[in-house]
């Protein structure tokens, strides 16, 4: 019954453990124990990691096994002999068995010797073996590295050993407790990289792929995973959208493909993910990006953007059950603050504006001005609204394991309260998975995740009503109240909210829910083949809520009428996987192989209620639809599904781990195209040649201990468009009437296009991995050259075709060439100061070929107050600004009067001195949007960063820098910063540098109302370098004394961190992070209407382990 109960709960979860069990078949007489462990490798696929010292001579035994499993094997093989072992995924860790000395009268007492392994982190180190030295007396260090052991000598040298480190001997004398610290091995040859279904070494990786270790993911406090691949990775590219609490991040793996969605294919423990910002970062193992094509096409229909590949913590088999805490406490504020013009200095460059238009002096508008009141400041709106904010998150995790299963379970909060007042976001964790092996060779697991986050959010990208232009623009002789007791706000002066009512008045939460888990069945059969069923379930929930309570005196928005409105939004999503791999080593030659097949299909369904208005009691409990006075729009909702399916193989090949080939196919079929083009094939191919294992460079070994040259070619699809594009619809239009009566009526709404299909990105790439000094020193260095054709465009239309949406053509073509470079530098493990050093660099040149469609080469996009400031164009990068050429200020009269067209006319004939000059780019003699030009890249085109970590004794150091170049920024709060909107609108600090008779040496033109020349016309006036270098961590840490701690805690440490503490950028907006812009599929980066800045943070934090 117990066993039945257990198998139906396992069922409904989900599995990423390894069975152990292997069918082992010897018969071998007088051998060396060595011998015996090399053809139980063979047949079994595991490796054996163990010192010199455990086999001591290497005894010559007879072993005789018939389809015995791996554990009957080794107890049969090397138990007697007087060993232990310890099997770690596939990994098999020989250590000598602890024997009990007889006590005899006549010798001495026996001592005991005790003390603590420790890595050079100051980390305990968990089942290291302890031998002294010319004995068989030994022992194992327990979860907390401790180690107890007895002998009857007073002086004795002993060996300690572990996976991973350094074999060491060490003297001891008496009884004293002894701390022994372990260097790490100076080799990479065993790291394993996570791939498409499956793992590899890395030594034997022929395709572009980056590893991101959880050490590095976290980090400082990130409030998302995708936060933390930020700066890890050369040739990922995060751009955070806003330093808003809960606001994600936009992730690009080598540029832009297409001019849809180039969000990458998120994998999370096997399974296909939406994204991973909802993950606990201190529940990740490890992340791998998949860059180029051979090593994404096994998830060929969807990876042409890069897969992204997270692997979550487990337990391990044989651990004891371990406990861990960890917690952050912090205060976080604007790394910089914005400065707008005191009442007096604003009363100063009104009057010379007014002065400069030649304003009348008896005209009533100087008499503001001339009220000494009015020249009094009063507020601070940065201050009121920008404020020290408290950022905390805990962490918790239990884990463990028997011989034959493994468990973990873990909990996780971040409560993130924003700079901007009243934003906050807070997340909950929980994540349960377990692997059990069931029978022989049969291992079951499963993986349950659930999420639920909470955001209230602020307007911040609106363009007259974003909180933080408000604060820019708004009056500072104005208070925040005028009648504070009655809620009275003080008015703003122009068409802006009071950013103070701002917030208070607009309740706009985000509610999500997210649930899902997956359970999988593995078998092993004939020591080389594995068959392996997963299938994964997905449910989310989000809810946005948004009130608008009514302001008295608030401004824009705040002051008619209260409204209500609500968004529901649910998805659901399954993914069967089922996989059949092949894994042998034939002598010299090592072949592995993978089939499979993957079925998915997807629902989601939307409301939107409309607005209610007419409130009559604003109290947030009754903030409902039932309380409404009024209901001016009607409910509206829809529905889509999808599904896809396909089928892939792979192949590798390695000759005496020298060289390497690997082949992929995959093909599948989406419903988002008809039938007859509905299926794509993309295929793959990838070679390296490991020259440092060859005989001829074998003299170099000292100096370069590792080289490898590796090539890859590969196709890639993207099906990321909305659903049912192949198919005509029907939409709701106006209401016709007859005889005065309303009509419900449809028309048709979009023209069917059967002829889609896949997008496809090809894509080369060169790469040659370096190891100087013993791999001391690595470094990789890679060049790409991708393309993606067949491009899904719309096509534009003619009014007369009657219908509004054009349909999909495959049609634009896209290019995407760069370097990536990446190195690390580590100590020698030989004293007690440990380092590491690790630096990426990469580049992307960005090109849309073609649109494909005849008559359009260009897309205008990002409207910024009724005008389009950026453009998609052929011959150019993907997301250029697209605006008049500024050619500085015009000094003189005749200056102005010399800038003529070819017919002797001025070009700017309403200009005087201290105006901005246009280029007549088209030379037709009249400044016009004929005459805009391409003023730069929106993306980076050079991105950057530095990690380093020292840690000397229990003391640790960590510190990364990010950065990037070559990409501009939109500033659009130049108008009204630097340029004048008004005599209703504030303005800058920086426009006290403007042009003045007396002071010409600016680039700021002279302040002007009426604004004949038109300075305010969107030029690269307003067009800045969005370069920036940013310190995101630096973090100091201490590891106490395991004779501090007593024999309940493992490790205590305590650590203080510092995010975004230093900031170099010439950006004067409000943070060179801007992001993508909104509505254009992410193609535009760096429209700044008011973004959200990154927060400075200073947080206090411990790590327990029980």
């Amino acid at each position: 019954m117990k066993f039945t109960a257990f198998f139906i709960m396992a069922v409904c979860l989900r599995v990423d453990g390894k069975a152990y069990s292997q069918e082992i078949n010897l018969s071998l007489k007088n051998v060396p124990i060595s011998r015996v462990l090399k053809e139980i490798q063979k047949q079994s696929g595991y490796q054996f990691l163990y010192s010199d010292e455990i086999l001591r001579g290497d005894k010559r035994i007879d072993v005789s096994l018939k389809d015995a499993s791996i554990r009957e094997a080794l107890e049969k093989c090397i138990t007697p002999e007087g060993l232990d072992f310890v099997i770690d995924d596939k990994t098999i860790i020989l250590r000598r068995k602890t024997v009990v000395q007889h006590k005899v009268p006549e010798e001495p007492k026996a001592i005991d010797i005790t003390g603590r392994i420790m890595n050079d982190k100051g980390e305990p180190v968990s089942g290291a073996s302890i031998v002294i030295k010319g004995t068989n007396t030994g022992a194992s260090s327990d979860a907390s590295g401790n180690f107890r052991l007895q002998t009857s000598q007073n002086r004795v040298t002993l060996v300690i050993s572990s996976v991973g480190y350094e074999t060491k001997e060490v003297t001891v004398t008496g009884d004293s407790p002894v701390n022994i610290v372990l260097s790490p091995k100076e080799t990479t040859a065993e790291e394993i990289v996570v791939i498409g279904y499956g793992t590899q070494k890395k030594v034997d990786v022929t395709g572009a792929i980056s590893t991101i270790k959880a050490a590095d993911v976290n980090q400082g406090i990130n409030q998302s995973a995708s936060h933390a691949l930020q700066g890890r990775a050369a040739g990922v590219t995060v751009m955070q959208n806003s330093g808003a609490p809960g606001e994600g991040v936009e992730i690009r793996v080598r540029g832009s493909n297409s001019i849809n969605d180039n969000s990458p294919l998120y994998v999370v423990d096997g399974i296909i993910s939406g994204d991973i910002n909802g993950l606990n970062p201190a529940d990740i193992e490890s992340i791998s990006v998949l860059k180029d094509a051979a090593s994404a096409a096994i998830y060929g229909s969807r990876g042409a953007n890069g897969v992204v590949i997270v692997t979550t913590k487990k337990g391990r088999r044989d651990q004891k059950t371990s406990i861990s805490y960890n917690t952050s406490h912090g205060i976080q504020q604007a790394w910089r603050m914005p400065k707008a013009l005191n009442a007096e200095e604003r009363n100063l460059i009104h009057k010379e504006a007014l002065t400069n238009d030649g304003t009348d002096p008896g005209d009533a508008v100087w008499n503001y001005y001339n009220d000494p009141d009015n020249a009094v400041t009063r507020t601070d709106w940065f201050k009121e609204i920008l404020k020290p904010a408290y950022i905390s998150s805990h962490d918790l995790a239990i884990r463990g394991g028997s011989s034959r299963s493994n468990y973990s379970f873990s909990l996780g909060y971040l409560d993130n309260n924003g700079i901007v007042m009243g934003t906050n976001f807070k997340r909950y964790n929980v994540r349960i998975n377990s692997q059990h092996e069931l029978f022989k060779n049969l291992t079951f697991g499963e993986n349950i995740y659930a999420v639920i986050t909470n955001q209230k959010a602020g307007e911040f990208r609106g363009a007259y009503d974003g909180v933080l232009s408000s604060a820019l623009f708004n009056f500072r002789n104005i208070p925040v109240y005028t009648d504070k007791a009655n809620d009275i706000y003080g008015t703003p002066s122009g068409d802006f909210p009071n950013p103070v009512a701002s917030l208070n008045s607009r309740d706009n939460r985000n509610k999500g829910i997210g649930i899902s888990g997956n359970a999988y069945l593995e078998y092993k059969f004939l020591g080389m083949f594995t068959a392996k069923t997963d299938f994964a379930y997905s449910l989310g929930y989000g809810k946005n809520k948004n009130f608008v309570a009514i302001a008295q005196g608030g401004g824009r928005g705040l002051n008619q009428k209260n409204s209500l409105s609500e968004y529901f939004a649910t998805n659901n999503t399954w993914i069967w996987n089922n996989t059949l791999t092949f894994d042998r080593n034939f002598e010299q030659h090592h072949v592995s192989a993978l089939i499979g097949m993957s079925s998915e299909a997807g629902y989601n369904d939307w409301t939107s209620s409309g607005t209610a208005n007419d409130f009559s009691n604003q109290d947030a409990a009754l903030r409902y639809f039932n309380n409404a006075g009024s209901f001016p729009n009607h409910v509206t909702g829809s529905a889509d599904d999808y599904s896809l399916v396909g089928y892939f193989g792979r192949v590798s090949y390695a000759f005496e781990d020298k060289y390497l080939l690997a082949g992929n196919i995959r093909r599948d079929g989406s419903s988002k195209f008809a039938p007859e083009y509905r299926w794509g094939t993309f295929p793959s191919v990838s070679a390296g040649w490991r020259v440092s294992k060859e005989n001829f460079f074998k003299s170099l070994d000292n100096i370069i201990s590792d080289l490898k040259i590796r090539g890859s070619w590969g196709q890639l699809g993207n099906d990321k468009i909305p659903n049912y594009q192949f198919y005509s619809t029907v939409g709701s239009v106006e209401s016709p009437t007859l005889n005065g009566e309303a009509f419900t009526a449809l028309a048709q709404s979009r023209m069917a296009n059967t002829t889609i299909k896949w997008e496809v990105t090809t894509q080369t790439d060169i790469g040659i991995d370096l190891g100087f000094m013993h791999n001391r020193l690595i470094a990789s260095v890679d060049y790409y050259n991708k393309k993606t054709t067949d491009i899904l465009v719309r096509v534009p239309l003619l009014s007369s075709y009657g219908v509004n949406t054009a349909p999909f053509q495959n049609a634009g073509v896209v290019s995407n060439k760069g370097f990536e470079f990446s190195a690390t530098f580590r100590d020698a493990g030989k004293g007690k100061l440990g380092y590491e050093i690790t630096a990426n660099v990469a580049t992307v040149k960005n090109k849309l070929e073609t649109l494909g469609v005849t008559g359009a080469n260009q897309i205008f996009t990002s409207d910024y107050k009724n005008t389009q400031v950026g453009r998609m164009a052929e011959g150019e990068a993907l997301g250029h600004f697209y605006v008049l050429q500024s050619m500085g200020i015009f000094q003189t009269q005749s200056e102005i009067d010399s800038y003529v067209d070819k017919d002797g006319n001025k070009i700017q004939p309403a200009a005087v001195p201290g105006d901005l000059k246009f280029q007549d780019t088209n030379k037709d003699g009249v400044i016009s949007a004929d005459d805009r030009v391409n003023a730069g890249n929106s993306f980076p085109q050079f991105t950057y960063s530095l990690n380093a970590s020292l840690n000397y004794g229990g003391f640790d150091m960590n510190m990364m820098w990010s950065g990037s170049q070559g990409n501009k920024i939109f500033n659009g709060l130049t108008l009204g910063g630097k340029l004048m909107q008004g005599t209703g609108y504030n303005n800058s600090v920086d426009i006290l540098d403007r042009w003045t008779p007396d002071h010409t040496n600016t680039d700021i033109p002279r302040v002007s109302i009426k604004d004949l020349n038109n300075n305010h016309t969107y030029s690269t006036f307003y067009i800045e370098d969005g370069s920036f270098l940013r310190m995101k961590y630096l973090s100091f840490g201490y590891t106490f004394n395991n004779s501090l701690l007593g024999p309940n805690i493992s490790k205590l440490r305590v650590f203080l961190t510092f995010q975004n503490l230093i900031t170099i950028t010439k950006y004067s907006g409000f943070d060179p992070e801007i992001g993508s812009d909104v509505g254009v599929n992410a193609n535009m980066y760096g429209v700044d209407r008011g973004a959200y800045p990154q927060a400075k943070a200073y947080i206090l934090g411990i790590n327990f382990n029980f």
